[in-house]
């Protein structure tokens, strides 16, 4: 199991450089055009646009990934460490419900728009802005699958705070 989220992290990690700087690079370009060549490119914005929504999402599995999403585990954190795995067996399955409602959501959102073109670019809006969905939340879902079925042979072995709740 380890093996695959170092494999999925270096590929998301390789995929957040990728796309940072070809958005830098095209609005770059675009500052250029406009202000040194005074004539505007029309597709610089879409391109930007649609890597800010991929940054945002796949920085989002990162972000799970490592624990840093923000929480409010005030209460959690004062419970008894029996508790706090009983909130996090509670939780975990929470979360992994709703990552799988927004895959099944993008790939209907995906499949809805994928004949849809961008206005200046003419890409198909299903294809490379709305897969990010189904793509990121999945990966997301995964992830959380992964910890849940770590915290429970945790807690078969009777170690506590297993769920990483309550930190």
């Amino acid at each position: 199991m380890l093996r695959l989220r170092d494999w999925l992290d270096a590929i998301m990690g390789w995929l957040l450089v990728l796309l940072m700087a070809s958005m830098a690079l095209v609005v770059f370009l675009q500052v250029f055009c406009r202000y040194v060549l005074n004539n505007p490119l029309p597709w610089p914005e879409e391109a930007a646009r649609m890597a800010v929504v991929w940054l945002s999402f796949i920085g989002a599995y990162m972000a799970m990934r490592k624990d840093s999403h923000i929480g409010i585990n005030l209460l959690v954190a004062k419970l008894p460490d029996v508790w706090q795995v009983y909130v996090g067996i509670l939780g975990n399955p929470l979360v992994l419900w709703f990552l799988l409602v927004i895959v099944q959501q993008g790939i209907v959102m995906m499949v809805l728009t994928v004949g849809d073109p961008m206005p200046y670019t003419g890409i198909s809006m299903g294809l490379w802005v709305y897969s990010v969905f189904p793509i990121a939340g999945f990966c997301m879902a995964l992830d959380t699958a992964l910890n849940i079925w770590d915290g429970l042979l945790l807690c078969r072995r009777g170690e506590g705070k297993s769920l990483g709740v309550g930190k």
